[in-house]
């Protein structure tokens, strides 16, 4: 059987009319050469041969080609139709007429001898990883550890891992209870109706209002054209009272007021822009550092503490945090300031404390270098602070340091903190859109996501996700499968429904692996 970084091969075209039976005999290698050759014909009078990689291993018995049905026959009597091989990999592709094409080849960089390293969280293909090294145990200041290391068995059985309960099919997956399916679309419809755009047909969608709606469907099905370039300006142009645009026909949104689009565009270019200034907790806690009784004696006031103008602001960086050096020939480089060492704020800052109840001490600057998690529990008593600072946690952000400048986050880093301001609000009249908040993401950060999808939903808004992540596909209320294929051979919906009827659903690509 065919399994990646192991047996490698390349289909030559062939160009047949006739139902035809090829023998394909199993061929070892002898000291990383295949017995001295790297081909072995096949003979059909076409000319059809496989090609084998040097230092890999062809292992299939039989390959049958019937018009426009293939299917091959592993020594283990193992029958894999529809070009697939046993792990899901396309291999083989057939056209009208009989025409025969190579349609994927598998680990080409391994199979010439290179090492290839992979930074993942895709557990699909971490299963098919020669050796994982994996990291942590958790983000930022309590990570930076290697907590397992092994084949895949090895990591499946180390207490120490966290992604092994996932590889191992162990880890929780029932991750919240969904909508039952007569009671979907309780709560109203979103309808939209739209002429053809790109490669996308002409189309009628309705989404369950707040409901959790995930659009799936390959790359280039029409996902983003659905969503991002029809419904999201549709309902913008309806909100707002302005005309809908030009391929839009009608859209029914009763009682929406806003559309929130989440992606993961950067949290703009401003360096003076903080985890804790977008979050809004730095001028809460510069009103708390103007009360202290240090601040009293010298007579500072809360505008003092800003490093945008306060008069404890770094004179070296102007509250920047960095210098820039004009290196002759190339672009200006910017370097951590070298007075206050990226801090923003000036010496003097350093010796306004304020204290918690627990009778620890820290100035603001040091407060900023704190992560998320670590100024929790120093603010515990702080009420506002605490509760701003919990919703990063609660974002799945609790590594993050106060000081962190926006512009730099990850995109799902970016995404998540857009949301910190929309937490805990009655969310009635909103859509909120998403666009694949997973990418890049641990299945444990997946798990966070979803409870805050989850928040959003309890506070009553209706939350769209285009996702290719199967454990979210899994837990959404209400599926629209996009395809079946890309580009041309996308552009409709071929399944919707709950995740159990677009599995059953034979034209869903999606549906097959749910």
């Amino acid at each position: 059987m065919i399994s990646h970084g192991r047996n490698v091969f390349i289909m030559r075209e062939y160009i047949g009319n006739n139902s035809q039976l090829f023998d394909v005999r199993q061929y070892t290698l002898t000291d990383g050469k295949a017995n001295g050759t790297r081909a072995i014909s096949v003979w059909n009078g076409g000319g059809l041969s496989f090609t084998v990689l040097p230092d890999r291993c062809l292992d299939i018995a039989e390959v049958r080609y019937c018009g426009n049905n293939m299917s091959y026959i592993t020594p283990s009597g193992i029958v894999a139709p529809q070009f697939f091989d046993p792990d899901g990999i396309s291999w083989l592709r057939s056209f009208g007429g009989g025409f025969l094409t190579t349609c994927g080849l598998e680990n080409i960089g391994v199979a010439d001898g290179n090492s290839v390293i992979l930074v993942d969280h895709d557990t699909q293909i971490l299963k098919e990883a020669d050796w994982i090294v994996e990291m942590g145990p958790e983000a930022g200041a309590k990570g930076g550890h290697v907590i397992a290391e092994g084949n895949i068995p090895m990591i499946e059985e180390n207490s120490n891992s966290q992604i092994g309960p996932f590889l191992s099919g162990k880890a929780e997956t029932k991750l919240r209870e969904r909508a039952k399916k007569d009671e979907l679309f309780a709560n109203g419809t979103l309808h939209l109706s739209t002429s053809q755009i790109h490669t996308v047909k002409p189309l009628e969608v309705d989404i369950p209002k707040g409901r959790f709606t995930v659009v799936t469907g390959v790359s280039g099905s029409g996902k983003t054209t659905m969503v991002l370039e029809s419904l999201v300006p549709a309902l913008e142009a309806k909100i707002n009272g302005n005309p809908l645009p030009a391929h839009i026909r009608s859209v029914e949104a009763d009682g929406i007021a806003h559309v929130k689009l989440i992606d993961a565009t950067p949290i703009g270019i401003n360096v003076r822009s903080t985890v804790a200034t977008y979050a809004g907790v730095h001028d809460e806690l510069r009103k708390l550092y103007a009360k202290s009784p240090d601040a009293k004696e010298h007579g500072y006031k809360a505008n003092d503490f800003s490093y945008n103008t306060g008069s404890l602001r770094c004179p070296g960086c102007d509250g920047t945090g960095v210098v820039s050096l004009d290196v002759q020939f190339l672009p200006d480089v910017n370097i951590p300031c070298p007075d206050c060492r990226g801090s923003r704020y000036a010496r003097a800052a350093y010796g306004v404390k304020l204290m918690n109840k627990a009778g620890e001490n820290a100035s603001l600057p040091e407060l900023m270098d704190m992560d998320v998690n670590s100024a929790i529990e120093f603010c515990a008593d702080r009420k506002t602070v605490s509760q701003k600072l919990g919703i990063l946690k609660q974002l799945g952000l609790g590594y993050l340091t106060l000081g962190e400048e926006t512009p730099s986050l990850s995109g799902g880093e970016a995404q998540r903190l857009k949301l910190a301001s929309e937490m805990g609000k009655a969310q009635h009249d909103a859509v909120f859109v998403f666009d694949e908040p997973t990418i890049g993401l641990h299945p444990l950060d997946v798990r966070t996501l979803l409870g805050v999808f989850r928040t959003l939903i309890e506070n009553g808004a209706t939350v769209i996700v285009i996702e290719h992540d199967l454990d979210v596909i899994r837990s959404a209320d209400y599926l629209i499968d996009m395809g079946p294929g890309g580009g041309e051979e996308g552009g409709r919906v071929v399944a919707c429904g709950t995740p159990a009827e677009v599995k059953r659903n034979p034209e869903s690509r999606t549906g097959k692996f749910i």
